[in-house]
């Protein structure tokens, strides 16, 4: 019985090509999708660090809704933000200068399961919508509201795609290819 990553090289080794052609097309294959990684990593860790930032700095303010409870958490709200924001900047600061690419990935994907949990219980429970560490931070950008929301839904999507991509494909990497330490 076949491996399941003995199964993923045999789908996804190139067919039809002679060895020499299909040694170049996977040399450059695998470059690309480095290429594509590295640009990824650095693109994500960047993101988190600055909304890690923007939820700190939420924290701080003088909102009534940082007073409130989390709706799934029973927590200060204000107390939530600095956990989540101190949290995704330990993340981000890995994954901006961490050494394996691997846990680089596993922790973006780790994260972005966390948020999609949290969004999935709070739509289950009917809780209020929007993201409390936007609603008054939102007030001091220049950006409305909605387009805040947007854009968050939006780098959810993009990490939340790309991170699994990319996992999954580190996983079908050869061990000896793959960025393991």
């Amino acid at each position: 019985m076949q491996t399941t990553r003995e199964l993923g090289k045999r789908f996804l080794k190139p067919l039809a090509f002679p060895d020499s052609l299909a040694d170049s097309e996977t040399r450059d294959r695998s470059q690309l999708w480095e290429g594509l990684r590295r640009i990824f990593i650095k693109t994500s860790g960047w993101a988190l660090l600055i909304t890690s930032l923007l939820k700190l700095a939420s924290a701080l303010g003088h909102a009534s809704i940082l007073y409130e409870n989390d709706f799934i958490f029973g927590i200060q709200n204000r107390l939530l933000l600095v956990l989540v924001g101190l949290m995704e900047a330990v993340i981000s600061i890995y994954v901006l200068a961490g050494k394996s690419e691997r846990i680089k990935l596993l922790s973006i994907v780790g994260l972005v399961n966390g948020f999609l949990c949290y969004r999935f219980f709070a739509w289950h429970l009917k809780a209020p919508t929007g993201c409390p560490c936007v609603g008054f931070l939102s007030d001091a950008l220049p950006i409305p509201p909605f387009l805040v929301l947007i854009l968050i839904d939006c780098l959810l999507v993009y990490l939340f795609i790309f991170g699994y991509i990319l996992f999954i494909a580190d996983y079908f990497r050869e061990p000896s290819t793959a960025n393991i330490a």
